[in-house]
């Protein structure tokens, strides 16, 4: 099985060998429901956090079909890439709100389709609730004068 891969990975593409990237902490909340596609898919944060704290890159893997045994089947291999920094200096990556935008999106898709169910439609109602707490989050610092600067707190 071939482990190199190119990945987006602290401000720059890399040929690397999957199996010796730097992991920060693996992330498996989207374990919680099972179903085949959670339950062989990894999300690891690889590499530093980045200047506000957070982890920046994701390294998202899946297997090409359901393995029989573990590590029996090539796997797939994204890396997602936050924004690091702030964005007057320079765009590297995406914001939050990109992110749930695109779920947001997927799901609301279902919505008008034969997949449309009570739990899609809530799922859309609290991801566009977090997108008002962000957007709350961005006005306040920027009223503060603290938008886009890393490690500094909101006024009282």
């Amino acid at each position: 099985m071939n482990n190199k891969q190119v990945i987006w990975m602290d401000g720059e593409y890399r040929i690397v060998d999957t199996r010796n990237i730097p992991v920060h902490h693996e992330v498996t909340e989207h374990r919680l429901g099972g179903g085949v596609c959670n339950t062989f898919t990894t999300i690891q944060a690889i590499g530093a956090p980045g200047t506000g704290g957070a982890c920046v890159s994701y390294l998202i893997s899946y297997p090409e079909r359901e393995p029989m045994i573990p590590g029996d089947v090539p796997r797939t291999y994204q890396v997602l890439q936050f924004q690091n920094g702030n964005p007057v200096e320079g765009i590297n990556g995406i914001t939050n709100e990109a992110l749930l935008a695109i779920v947001i999106d997927r799901l609301s898709m279902w919505q008008e389709t034969m997949n449309r169910s009570r739990e899609n439609a809530l799922a859309i109602t609290h991801l566009q609730e977090a997108m008002n707490w962000l957007a709350r989050r961005t006005i306040l610092r920027s009223r503060a004068g603290v938008e886009g600067q890393p490690n500094v707190p909101m006024p009282s």
